[in-house]
């Protein structure tokens, strides 16, 4: 596949494109490190609730909260989150699955600013992100259907990393360095001017490997502008690029295929414009996606066996809101095109994959209101989302939440919805010596029921979520025993059940005196079961291989004001794999315009292996970050 005709499709689309949405905020108490922020109003593209009164299960990740963290990549962020079951080959987010309450990677959806980041190839590109740590202002993690909100794609759940551009001018410098000649930094700077407001980072993250033929190189670009054309009117703007490389020992295949390489290139673009008079919003919005995925079997020997694809995903939408005296109203349209194309070598004999030439669009229309009701103490928000697919029949998906305030530390909430996924490319055509896809392959569906309560009083905040998920048609690859290789197939029927607790104490108490404080404790626990409801189903490769059982622990402790120190413990259990216990730590040091940090991952030195592939022991690194304002 020609690179250069590539790169200029990039550059040429790239500019046409982006996106960023207007938040607004209340101020609660940090829930982490305590300290005031802005609890931002979640928007989810239309209606917006506050993290006090939203029907779902769900959390949020701070600004503080993330750096205070031992990682140095956005994917390793969730593996922090109960109900999240980041599956890594290799280290700093190389390359990750997302799992969302027991759903599989293919039924998460990963969102940017409520834009949709999907991938028609494979979940498996999900994560693929041109983000730095630095880039963020939050992430929203929704545990649970959210297809009323988003569509197809969020089955199991959806996770929305929202940034911003920063209010201050600023140049930011970051730099590290670890063990297995591991080695990283970012340039930031943000600049805002009249009616202008720009932030650019670039960013890269290189090692030699934890083992052979684990080597990786990672570059990110990213871009963020807002331009204020009135005082109720504004263009929005994001443009990303990352481009990684790595050795891939191990990553897909079998445990022995240790000479695998993969190159992955990703590049989107959102533009939105957003108009508020009064009690209307509406937002139209382009967004695009690009991803080339090139994979050798052999490094050395590219020409026995590669795979080169590439998709596009084009999206317009349309959103509008209305503040009325019933409530608010939220209804939009959406239109996307996705396509692959690509060819591979076997043998030293080059031809067109069976995914090249392969699209396929979708239509959605939603529509929901939230009421109020008892002086908005109870919020009910019937909704309905419907698509058509260009190779499917058309799909309903609708949902009822409700919220109720029980008393001013308690709040209930409850929601049923419809889920529903079509086939990737690859569920459908891919072929390999060890795989078949399967073009008759039926849509996934399921009907999901959860119910919680949340309560919070000074400094405790605490939370209990339950839900069951009756699944039809799943799709998995299953093993063949007479063929002896994996085929994509559909279940029948399947039923997932789970619950989500987390207790977190919210404000600091002195241990010995005021120079030594808890700043912070967080405990989660996440417990989750599938029932097949017909025996004799074939062994599963994705569908029931999942977290069993899963303890978070996290601890944040200060010292003289200027030195924090993060202790995270995290124990999983998964169905298909012996479980394992970790230890990280953070200790940072805080000057007005420096910071130094040390960090360590798997301080216990645990053996595990995470989709097959035995992932780094004992892992130290340090750096430095200096933040000057201009």
């Amino acid at each position: 596949m020609n690179k250069n005709y590539l790169w200029a499709v990039i550059a040429v689309s790239i500019f046409k494109l982006t996106s960023a949405q207007a938040q607004e905020v209340d101020t609660i108490q940090n829930s982490f490190l305590n300290v005031t922020i802005d609890e931002v109003v979640i928007r989810e593209n239309r209606i917006d609730y506050t993290l006090k009164n939203v029907p779902k299960n769900m959390d949020i990740m701070t600004k503080k909260e993330m750096k205070s963290l031992a990682v140095q990549s956005v994917p390793e962020l969730l593996s922090y989150q109960s109900g999240i079951d980041l599956r890594q080959r290799g280290p700093l987010g190389v390359q990750s699955d997302l799992r969302i309450n027991g759903g599989t990677f293919e039924q998460s959806l990963v969102l940017l600013n409520g834009v949709k980041l999907t991938d028609p190839q494979s979940g498996h590109h999900l994560m693929n992100l041109p983000l730095g740590i630095e880039n963020l202002e939050r992430v929203e993690v929704i545990k649970g259907a959210a297809t009323k909100r988003y569509g197809q794609n969020a089955f199991g759940g959806a996770v929305n990393f929202v940034t911003k551009v920063p209010d201050s001018n600023f140049i930011q410098l970051k730099a590290y360095a670890g063990d297995f000649e591991t080695k990283g930094g970012s340039a930031a700077i943000s600049f805002n001017k009249n009616k202008q407001h720009h932030y650019l980072s670039l960013g890269g993250d290189f090692s030699e490997g934890y083992r052979y033929n684990t080597d990786f190189q990672m570059l990110n670009a990213f871009y963020q502008g807002e331009f204020d054309i009135r005082k109720e009117e504004s263009l929005n703007l994001i443009l990303g690029l990352s481009d990684r490389k790595f050795g891939a020992n191990g990553f897909y295949a079998t445990p022995t295929a240790t000479e695998q390489y993969e190159e992955i290139m990703t590049a989107f673009g959102i533009v939105s414009y957003d108009w508020q008079k009064n009690n209307w919003k509406i937002m139209p919005r382009l967004s695009w996606r690009f991803n080339n995925d090139q994979y050798d079997f052999i490094r050395q020997q590219p020409e026995i066996y590669r795979n080169d694809h590439s998709t596009q995903s084009m999206s317009a939408e349309l959103h509008i809101t209305n503040k009325n005296k019933w409530g608010q109203s939220g209804m939009g349209v959406e239109h996307r095109l996705e396509m692959i194309e690509g060819d591979w070598l076997r043998g030293g004999v080059a031809s067109p994959s069976n995914l090249d030439g392969f699209e396929r669009s979708n239509t959605s229309l939603y529509l929901e209101h939230k009421f109020e009701f008892l002086k908005n103490r109870l919020l009910l928000s019937p909704g309905l989302y419907a698509s058509w697919f260009s190779h499917f029949d058309g799909a309903f998906f609708p949902a009822l939440e409700a919220s109720y305030l029980l008393a001013e530390e308690f709040n209930l909430f409850a929601n049923l919805s419809k889920s529903y996924r079509v086939p990737t490319f690859y569920d459908q055509y891919y072929e390999s010596p060890a795989e078949s896809g399967n073009p008759n392959l039926h849509p996934e569906e399921a009907w999901s029921y959860e119910g919680g309560v949340r309560f919070q009083r000074n400094n405790f905040r605490s939370s209990l979520a339950v839900f069951q998920r009756n699944n039809e048609d799943l799709i998995d690859w299953v093993w063949d025993r007479e063929e002896e290789k994996w085929l994509a197939q559909n279940y029948n029927q399947l039923v997932s059940r789970g619950l989500d607790a987390s207790v977190e104490y919210l404000s600091a108490f002195q241990i010995l005196g005021n120079n030594f404080k808890v700043a912070a404790l967080k405990l989660s626990y996440f417990k989750m079961e599938q029932v097949k409801m017909e025996e004799g189903q074939a062994d599963s490769r994705y569908v029931l291989d999942y977290v069993n059982d899963q303890l978070i622990g996290r601890l944040t402790l200060s010292f003289y004001k200027r030195f924090s120190l993060n202790i995270a413990y995290r124990y999983i259990n998964r169905m298909k794999n012996t479980p394992y216990q970790l230890l990280d730590a953070k200790a940072v040091y805080q000057l007005p315009n420096y910071s130094f940090f040390v960090e360590a991952s798997n301080i216990s030195n645990t053996d595990y292996v995470e989709v097959m592939t035995p992932m780094p022991g004992r892992w130290f690194r340090a750096g430095v970050s200096l933040k000057v304002k201009y």
